[in-house]
Order: C-alpha cells, then structure tokens, then sequence
C-alpha cells in the first residue's frame, strides 16, 4: 500500500502541479493532507485542485484552516496574530464561497490510515496533543 502525504501546501499551486504530476506516476492508494491548505497566493485554485485529484484525499485541520474557518463564522481571531498574517488570511477569506468554507470545515481533527505491514498511522497538524488541545 501507498501512502501520499502533502502538508503545508499554504496555497501555492504550482508547487502543488509539480508534487501532483509525481503522484501521478507513483500512484499512491491514499492520500493525506496534513494541514494548511489555502493560506497563500492561490487559494479558491488549490482548493479545487485538491477536490479534484484522486484517489479522494483525506484531509486534516492544520491551524492556518482552522483560523480561517473560525474567521468566516465571525469567531475572534488574530489578537495574536501578526498583522501581516492577519491580512493575508482576510484576504484569502474574503475569496471564498459557502462551498470552500463548508470544505475547510470538513477537515478533521486527526486521520488515521491502516496500513497491511505497519498497523494504524496517526497524520495530525503538529502534534496530537496540540491538535486535540487548539480544536475549541
């Protein structure tokens, strides 16, 4: 079995094409996203270039979505937050349609994928403990 995994993509889609056309030719049976997928240049593009590959991608909450996410349901965000930072994740908000939040809200606190030879792989954003413990 073969297993994809692609983290930290923060939106830049043409990093994404390249990893993608190896994926193509390794042909993974699963595939797992690890995290921050839209915070960056690119995001409405990668986002639906990432619903669009197959197999189906797993995808796990990194921080910049889940900051994202909790931006678009008007939940206090970005007290600590740079404001470099800040303004980037606004505007990369202010693109999205009901369809890319309810897409980012989907992503889940932890995947866990069962391998033949090496049992039940935990993928998370960071650490478990620090997953489990940002999640509100």
């Amino acid at each position: 079995m073969k297993i994809a995994v692609l983290s930290d993509i923060h939106a830049n889609i043409w990093a994404l094409d390249a990893v993608l056309d190896v994926l193509e030719l390794a042909g993974p049976d699963v595939i797992v996203v690890t995290g921050d997928v839209a915070y960056g240049p690119k995001p409405i593009e990668t986002i639906h270039r990432l619903t669009s590959i197959s197999p189906k991608p797993l995808f796990v909450m990194g921080n910049a979505d889940r900051e994202m996410v909790e931006y678009m349901e008007g939940k206090p965000v970005g007290e600590t937050m740079k404001p470099e930072i800040f303004e980037v994740m606004a505007w990369c908000v202010s693109h999205f349609s009901s369809d890319e939040l309810a897409f980012l809200s989907s992503f889940r606190k932890t995947v866990a994928v069962k391998h033949p030879n090496l049992g039940e792989i935990l993928f998370c954003h960071g650490t478990p403990g620090s997953v489990l413990a940002a999640s509100r």
